[in-house]
């Protein structure tokens, strides 16, 4: 069986990750998307924000090592969120 684990989210993970949030089932199926899912930019610039953000974690998700998507964990008004 193998195993599940959460790391901090690393530079090589952001081109799956965005392949991952724009695949249109998953846009389907999210909480929150994005206005543009195939926007680059825009993902480039809302990862940068999260990662840097000391209210926000962030974390890759692996299936036997290999990323099979995130979850972050936010502060809003004094109370944590979980996506």
């Amino acid at each position: 069986m193998a195993d599940v684990a959460l790391r901090p989210i690393e530079d090589a993970d952001l081109d799956a990750l965005f392949d991952q949030m724009r695949d249109p089932e998953s846009v389907r199926m999210a909480a929150f998307t994005a206005e543009d899912p195939d926007d680059r930019a825009a993902f480039d610039r809302h990862m940068a924000k999260v990662r840097a953000s000391p209210d926000v974690t962030s974390l890759a998700v692996t299936l036997g090592g290999r990323l099979v998507g995130s979850v972050g964990a936010f502060v809003v008004d004094g109370a944590t969120e979980v996506t």
